[in-house]
């Protein structure tokens, strides 16, 4: 993580965009205290496509909609 101050942000914005476009942290600070934080918005870390997910879920028992229809019914009266 590297810190660095207001006014050397303001003189190099593109080289220090760019580091951190390339994985570091850059922590800016204004007169010694930490203000902000730069990271990538990029990632690796994506998540898993919405039908690899649901395969990897192991469901027992009711299923919901028949659940909620038989709450309904018992609640109506």
């Amino acid at each position: 993580m590297l810190e660095i101050s207001v006014k050397e942000v303001r003189k190099n914005l593109s080289h220090w965009l760019s580091k951190a476009e390339h994985g570091n942290e850059i922590v800016i600070t204004r007169r010694g205290k930490r203000v902000a934080k730069m990271v990538s918005s990029i990632s690796d870390n994506a998540l898993p496509r919405l039908g690899d997910f649901r395969k990897k879920l192991n469901v027992s028992g009711i299923s919901m909609s028949d659940m909620v229809i038989e709450n309904r019914r018992s609640e109506r009266y």
